[in-house]
């Protein structure tokens, strides 16, 4: 399975190298840097919008590193038959002290 991560701004800085020891086939986005055809899976919905879901010949799933996804064509993609899946929850407990935070300090 070959994986390519995007907006790795988002992930843990070990993400390659672990996800390298279980032997899976992953690259990091750089422009012209690699076949965008090959990969099964994309870390990053907004490089498949970018670039367009008919580069991506082997692609079934694309995990997204948002909790939105209003922006993307999810829909062009289910029907395609890729698993498309979002960062839900991801930024709750975040969110929840940011609010908290601001009501006490008001």
């Amino acid at each position: 399975m070959r994986i390519l991560l995007t907006e790795l701004e988002t992930l843990p800085k070990n993400v390659v190298s672990v996800l390298d020891s279980l032997e899976f086939k992953v690259d990091t986005y750089q422009v012209g840097n690699i076949n965008i055809a090959d990969y099964d899976v994309v870390f990053g919905g907004s490089i498949v919008k970018q670039i367009g879901l008919e580069s991506f010949k082997n692609l079934k799933w694309i995990q997204l590193s948002s909790a939105g996804y209003n922006h993307l064509p999810i829909e062009e993609w289910k029907q395609k038959g890729i698993l498309v899946t979002n960062a839900k929850d991801v930024f709750s407990d975040p969110i929840a002290e940011y609010v908290l935070f601001y009501t006490l300090m008001f």
